[in-house]
């Protein structure tokens, strides 16, 4: 087979190449670089040495949102929505799966928006609404769940939930789930599961000592005293609940130990003895 004309070929950008090539090939390689760019670019066959230089067009990835791009993409308004839209921007532009209440935090700050007063509190809505979920393996990282993670391309609207419209059209069954009650003497507190100085809490082994860990950071927060309301609230804020059922029994072997005790109103405090124990317990983790 006659040997087919040929021509040279530079191309400069990120990029350069410069080559004697056919004039086939040339025109293949105009004809891709002339071609609508997006998902589902033609594959240009090349044969010889230039063959998998422009062989096949890679698939664009959706570029990582800055927080405030996040926002306004999204649409989000309250700060649940906030958090999924931020927690998208985090793992988009790391690669990873998982995201942590710290990183979120500055978010705020970098999107233009007020930082939450309770940042946790919305975290616990944000579960609640099912948007987001704790990971199994490793304790303080969040991950989207489905329902959302389409947020940053179809905004919030696809699954916001509807509020109003007085009671037509509605399934009489149908109940939107609510986040838990904050109780009042929590209501300006910031809840994290670290406390400086000591063990975190989802460190803790055993429930006897997270109950005392839970009394013994509410005094920290200059809350003397908690009811078994407020202090079933509280570990489940923190991250691993326990329930009303078993607070009696976790009362009774720590006052046993005098490391709790009740005021005139019935309500839980630590004692000097169980603030050092729950020092004890972060060196004996170290």
């Amino acid at each position: 087979m006659a040997d087919e004309e040929s021509a040279k070929l530079t191309i400069t950008g990120k990029l350069s190449y410069s080559d004697d090539i056919t004039v086939t090939q040339a025109a293949q390689i105009v004809a891709f670089l002339n071609a609508d760019q997006g998902v589902g670019l033609p594959t240009v066959p090349l044969a010889g040495a230039n063959a998998g230089l422009l062989g096949s067009a890679p698939t664009p990835q959706r570029p990582a949102q800055s927080p405030r791009d996040a926002l306004e993409a999204s649409g989000a308004k309250t700060n649940p929505e906030r958090i999924v839209a931020f927690g998208l921007s985090i793992t988009q532009q790391g690669g990873r799966e998982t995201f942590t209440i710290d990183e979120i935090r500055p978010l705020f700050r970098r999107g233009g928006v007020a930082a939450p007063a309770n940042l946790s509190r919305d975290f616990a809505s944000t579960v609640s609404l099912g948007w987001i979920a704790e990971s199994e393996s490793v304790s303080g990282e969040y991950y989207v769940l489905d329902r959302a993670a389409g947020v940053l391309t179809s905004g919030f609207d696809a699954i916001r939930e509807k509020r109003g419209g007085g009671g037509r059209g509605r399934t009489g069954s149908r109940r939107t789930k609510k986040a838990p009650t904050v109780p009042e003497v929590f209501a300006d507190k910031d809840i994290v599961s670290t406390h400086d100085g000591w063990i975190d809490y989802h460190k803790v082994k055993g429930k006897k000592d997270m109950y005392l860990w839970a009394v013994a950071y509410a005094r920290e927060l200059r809350v003397e005293a908690v009811s078994n309301v407020e202090l079933s609230w509280l570990t489940f804020e923190l991250g691993d609940g326990i329930t009303s059922n078993n607070l009696n029994g976790n009362y009774k072997l720590n006052q046993k130990s005098g490391y709790v005790n009740k005021n005139a109103q019935g309500k839980v405090r630590a004692t000097p003895a169980g603030m050092e124990h729950v020092k004890r317990l972060t060196e004996a983790s170290e």
